[in-house]
């Protein structure tokens, strides 16, 4: 029988104290001597190796030994396992998500692009098309019932509006170089109850080549006389010698316009087709004008 053996200690976790300890290899089979101070206590097969440093021993002076067995170094193994193993999965998942944010925002930074490339211009008072040379972009819309006050817009310039303050009910005109596209004046003429001697004044001596915006809110029609119809139809409207009480009415026209002008809309008030009760609804139109229309 070969054996060898080294002096070492031991650590009881139940009592606190620390025993001597002898460790032998007794024909290749461990051997443990616990001196705890009354009786040596043996204990065999116990692995020994560089775990032994956290062996304890439990119920000194019994046969009953926790046989650990590098119970707490199994455990650190373990968790070292785990952790790399939950390090590998998350650096993983971070290089798989990254890739596919990158992609896609490859994808967004090229998307933008194209949709650049193929939008239309913008265009003047955001009507549908460009208009050519010589010609002036415009957008009308009538008043809604007696609520909503009309808007016109000039060459991408809002000329009358609410907010402009400069409209009410009634007829809303704006006179403009038929040349230069400036803004000569503006004004609004209640139909219901002002006084239709205003609206004749302000049509007195308007220079030919001049274009007109028309708009109507609310009531165009009951003070309007034969006298002011007659010039609205000069300047080329078909209307305006038909038109009737709170009936809606859009027109563009010129002095000294030789033919009808295309560009005008009415809606007659009838309680059958009314979209509003009381009133038609809005009217809306837009359009490129000639330079000097004539």
């Amino acid at each position: 029988m070969r054996a060898t053996g080294q002096n070492r200690v031991i650590f009881s976790s139940d009592t606190g104290v620390i025993y001597p300890e002898r460790a032998f290899i007794v024909n290749t089979i461990p051997v443990r001597i616990i001196h705890t101070g009354t009786q040596p206590t043996v204990a065999v097969a116990y692995p020994l190796h560089e775990c032994d440093a956290d062996w304890s021993l439990v119920g000194v002076g019994s046969r009953a030994f926790q046989r650990q067995a590098c119970k707490l170094g199994l455990f650190r193994l373990a968790m070292v396992l785990i952790t790399l193993i939950a390090t590998w999965m998350l650096t993983r998942t971070y290089f798989q998500t990254y890739l596919k944010s990158d992609q896609l925002k490859r994808v967004f930074d090229v998307v933008p692009q194209a949709i650049v490339a193929t939008k239309a211009p913008a265009t003047k008072c955001g009507i549908d098309k460009q208009c050519p040379e010589n010609y002036y972009a415009f957008r009308i819309i009538s008043g809604a019932a007696n609520v909503v006050g009309p808007s016109m817009c000039f060459e991408d310039k809002i000329i009358m509006s609410s907010v402009k303050n400069n409209i009410g009910r009634g007829l809303n005109i704006a006179l403009l170089n038929g040349s230069t596209g400036e803004v000569v004046k503006t004004g609004f003429f209640d139909m219901y109850s002002g006084d239709i001697k205003l609206l004749l004044k302000f049509l007195e001596n308007i220079e030919a080549g001049t274009l007109m915006l028309l708009a109507t809110f609310d009531d165009p029609a009951t003070k309007l006389n034969v006298e002011a119809r007659k010039i609205f139809t000069d300047m080329g409207s078909s209307f305006a010698s038909k038109l009737g009480f709170r009936d809606n009415w859009i027109f563009v026209g010129g002095k000294g316009l030789k033919s009808k002008s295309p560009f005008e809309e009415h809606l007659k008030n009838e309680k059958q087709s009314n979209k509003y009760d009381g009133w038609p609804e809005v009217l809306e139109m837009e359009g490129c004008i000639p330079r000097k229309m004539g």
